[in-house]
């Protein structure tokens, strides 16, 4: 049922992208396009390249830093598997937390137990998203009139970002830290258990569950007791966001281009970012582009617009999903090297 899903998923990607990229290089003129890639200063493309390749580097520092604070032994190759799985999935689903799942099943696979890579992906998708957020306030504290003067239907969908992705996070905290909700999911499942027919034993299920949960607790309890891990991971993931949107101040460099400084240049990705978090289309395909053409309107000298939409993204999303598929494949089927470095757990202290 799962590999449906994702095979799915693969198709409806493949499908946006054929059709977006049919409607643009039906609809514009591709000498002109292949004429402006030519004026490119190549030392800022290999700078957009080389920040895009940071990007998993920094998710797998912070892998391993939270995992040596769980007393998880992650060598830097599992986390760099682990981070283009989830890059991967999450590339190709509608959803950009779609590659978590497969994520934590990799992770258990090599004996770390679902209920610490939980909080492991948790903690991650909940300082990450704060990350866009500290960064989107600053962005419309700063240029604030510049962004919201650009376009209205722009602004809906950066309101619509901002409040999705607090949401998600004040939801996650929740899930981590209160006990209400806790319980509250845990009288869900119990009501699931009570009620399907075909879940025998239901009493070792509760108490299998009840398990768990006093599991995560402890690790709850854990991360609590430890504030400076939060300060930690959120400067690792504030580096790793960075190094996304710094893709797009380089491809802007790369045309000789000087009319906006790299704030401006950042602080309308980092709106970019936000306005498709919450779109259920797979990596944003059509309607990332349609919004990066949209901003790049305001950023770039006419000529460009269409070349510089197609420089960063296929440098910021395309080329990365390319190399976690290939990562990921290599990651999946070379048992041999995944054996000989077998995680293991402490219990904490």
């Amino acid at each position: 049922m799962k590999k449906n899903k994702y095979a799915l998923s693969l198709l409806l990607f493949v499908l946006l992208f054929l059709v977006t990229y049919s409607w643009i290089f039906k609809n514009y003129d591709m000498n002109l396009l292949i004429e402006s890639l030519k004026l490119c200063d190549t030392k800022y493309i290999l700078l957009a390249i080389f920040s895009i390749l940071m990007f998993p580097l920094f998710e797998a520092i912070f892998l391993i830093s939270i995992s040596k604070d769980m007393n998880i032994k992650m060598s830097f190759y599992k986390a760099l598997g682990y981070v283009f799985t989830e890059i991967y999935f999450s590339g190709i689903t509608p959803s950009s937390m779609g590659g978590q799942p497969i994520q934590m099943y990799e992770m258990k696979k090599d004996g770390i137990d679902y209920y610490k890579s939980s909080i492991i992906v948790l903690l991650n998708t909940i300082i990450y998203k704060f990350t866009l957020i500290f960064l989107l306030i600053l962005s419309l504290i700063f240029f604030g009139r510049l962004i919201f003067n650009f376009s209205m239907f722009f602004n809906v969908l950066i309101i619509l970002g901002f409040l999705l992705n607090l949401v998600i996070i004040i939801f996650f905290i929740s899930l981590v830290y209160s006990k209400k909700t806790i319980n509250f999911i845990k009288k869900i499942v119990y009501l699931f258990i009570n009620k399907l027919f075909f879940i025998k034993n239901k009493n070792a299920k509760k108490e299998k569950f009840d398990e768990m949960i006093n599991k995560y607790n402890i690790l709850s309890d854990f991360t609590r007791n430890r504030p400076f891990l939060f300060v930690k991971s959120f400067i690792i993931l504030l580096l790793q966001r960075m190094s996304f949107l710094l893709v797009s101040y380089f491809i802007y460099k790369s045309f000789g281009l000087s009319d906006y400084n790299i704030f401006i240049i950042i602080a309308f990705q980092v709106c970019v970012v936000a306005s498709v978090d919450f779109l259920p289309i797979p990596g944003g395909v059509m309607a990332t582009e349609g919004i990066i053409l949209s901003v790049n309107g305001l950023l770039y000298k006419k000529d460009y617009v269409l070349s510089s939409m197609l420089l960063q993204r296929s440098i910021s999303f395309y080329l990365l999903v390319l190399l976690s598929f290939v990562f990921y494949l290599i990651f999946c089927y070379n048992k041999r090297g995944r054996k000989g470095e077998k995680a293991y757990e402490k219990e904490y202290s």
